[in-house]
């Protein structure tokens, strides 16, 4: 799950970086989203989010609070977000990631084929 959460923060950073084509916003915010989870309301039963929580990202930031702790007296695992898993934390963050991968892809592509035609109008222009 921590792996997932490293590939989901460096496709966020490789798209705000193809977009900006400066390193400073992704990395802050990659910064801001690693501190989404640890704001004390966001886990609260009042966040209006509260019920989305299992399938948003930023919720698997925080691996331990979202898919639970583990208690060695009774043996099974506390989750505080209901309906959390491991399981469905890395189908969450690896679906996320590959959207983020495939808009930075996209992004990437529009740029080199504007750049083309670009390329293409200078060519063919009368002095």
């Amino acid at each position: 799950l921590w792996f997932a959460a490293v590939v989901l923060i460096t496709q966020l950073v490789a798209l705000l970086f193809s977009i900006a084509s400066s390193s400073l916003p992704g990395c802050l915010s990659a910064l801001a989203l690693g501190f989404v989870p640890s704001i004390p309301q966001y886990f609260d039963e009042t966040f209006i989010l509260h019920d989305a929580l299992p399938y948003l990202p930023t919720t698997y930031l925080y691996v331990a609070r979202a898919a639970g702790w583990p208690k060695y007296l009774i043996d099974l695992d506390v989750f505080p977000v209901p309906d959390a898993s491991w399981e469905l934390g890395m189908v969450v963050l690896i679906c996320c990631s590959a959207a983020l991968a495939a808009a930075t892809s996209c992004l990437l592509m529009a740029r080199e084929h504007a750049a083309k035609r670009q390329g293409r109008r200078g060519t063919h222009a009368r002095i």
